[in-house]
């Protein structure tokens, strides 16, 4: 939307944005400041080794081992090669290999996601992710590939804009509702407009007081519809809020 023009002929002053938390109940909001969610960078890896006979592995070349062996060692990147001060996240989340059980396949890949608050973060995992890979892969007599395919930067909360913004989400569901909490390690393209002017991005409560929810994309998430009444309002108060302090009247 920005690459095709949304912004110039009517640049916004302000981006406001909000999305749903499972594990909040309705009726309540948190926001951060400054960093707000997550960059996010997905992967990709496919190691290349030689099918035979499961009775025979000395024939083959097993790219299951290689991912096995990646999987795990993958886990180091957030323990000895980032700054315990850096926050992040490393999740593998495909593994797929094989399609009969007497057989070592010559193909198996894996995929899943980097998450960290610094785009300077990313490029040191991604950095490390290849290194690691190709050196399983060479120790093994293989070979394999890392693809990136998505990014995203992370979304940030401008401070004079929360500080600002908080008396009307305070009006909506009460000073004691409106809670600062530690950024999200989800990611949301939101993001970019954020990158271009000053925005506030609020997560809003679905969970129904006295149930349990699963964190949002679990199989056991549940949204309450009386959250949708208590969100149109917290919106339409912020934007009418700022757009009051904003002409003055």
């Amino acid at each position: 939307m920005l690459k095709e023009g949304l912004f110039n002929g009517l640049r916004p002053a302000a981006v406001f944005g909000m999305h749903s938390m499972g594990t909040l109940d309705v009726g309540q909001i948190r926001y951060s400041v400054g960093p707000t969610t997550s960059a996010l960078s997905d992967f990709r890896i496919t190691f290349h080794g030689k099918q035979a006979h499961a009775g025979y592995p000395q024939e083959a070349i097993d790219p299951v081992v290689m991912a096995a062996e990646a999987v795990m060692e993958l886990q180091t990147i957030r323990s000895r090669s980032l700054s315990p001060f850096d926050p992040g996240a490393i999740s593998v989340t495909m593994v797929h290999a094989g399609v009969r059980t007497n057989i070592i396949p010559e193909i198996g890949t894996l995929g899943g996601t980097i998450r960290v608050f610094d785009e300077k973060v990313v490029a040191q995992v991604q950095q490390r992710m290849r290194e690691i890979v190709e050196s399983i892969a060479r120790g093994a007599g293989g070979s394999a590939q890392v693809e990136f395919v998505d990014h995203l930067p992370p979304v940030i909360s401008d401070p004079a804009l929360v500080k600002r913004m908080l008396p009307a989400l305070e009006r909506v569901v009460g000073h004691g509702n409106v809670t600062l909490w530690p950024p999200a390690m989800a990611a949301d393209d939101f993001a970019y407009f954020s990158q271009v002017v000053p925005g506030f991005f609020f997560f809003l409560g679905t969970q129904k007081p006295g149930t349990i929810s699963g964190i949002n994309h679990a199989p056991n998430f549940q949204a309450d519809d009386s959250a949708i009444p208590i969100g149109m309002l917290a919106m339409a108060e912020v934007l009418l809020d700022y757009l009051h302090t904003a002409t003055g009247n």
